[in-house]
């Protein structure tokens, strides 16, 4: 028996800017996305190989893929859709288990798109800069994409990213470390 993916509601344009970022943990061989404004965690839906973690209201907080990066099928006619119409995306699924995934990436490792159905017939709606969701007419999450995906040891350059979302910047910080000056 085969799960069918999570069901949502859309509300478009979304009311407020999101930012998120792909940070591709090399120790852990993992792929973190972080949402900003970030919110408490409450519930989640997951698999064995993929996590959405949400707040009290379902909205998306936290993504986690722990299918190692060389198990993701590359493809090189993979691109990033054209999306203009920004959504709040709600999860109204929780504590479900998703259904199986597949993974496929541009050569590089920078852009994946996580689906959860094959389905023909889908909208894509962009959730920040770097994460966009395709929807069947059904209200049904089939496809997650996220581009700008980064090299991160000891979730160093995603702390950084945080930091710099706090302190008021629209992006990540240009360099992730602060550098000490040493006089002698």
């Amino acid at each position: 028996m085969s799960m069918a993916p999570p069901r949502i509601v859309i509300q478009t344009p979304a009311a407020e800017s999101r930012f998120s970022r792909g940070f591709y943990q090399v120790e852990e061989d993992a792929l973190y996305v972080p949402l900003y404004p970030a919110r408490t965690f409450f519930s989640y839906l997951d698999s064995d190989l993929l996590s959405l973690q949400t707040d009290n209201q379902g909205q998306l907080v936290f993504l986690q893929l722990l299918l190692p990066r060389p198990n993701w099928i590359a493809n090189p006619s993979i691109a990033w859709p054209d999306v203009s119409l920004t959504a709040d995306v709600r999860l109204l699924d929780f504590r479900n288990q998703l259904p199986e995934i597949g993974v496929e990436t541009s050569p590089d490792r920078s852009l994946v798109r996580i689906a959860f159905a094959s389905e023909t017939e889908a909208v894509a709606y962009r959730l920040t800069e770097t994460l966009i969701c395709e929807v069947t007419p059904n209200a049904r999450l089939t496809a997650i994409w996220i581009r700008e995906i980064e090299d991160d040891r000891a979730a160093a350059r995603m702390a950084a990213w945080r930091k710099g979302m706090k302190e008021g910047q629209n992006g990540p910080p240009e360099t992730p470390f602060r550098r000490r000056e040493i006089r002698g």
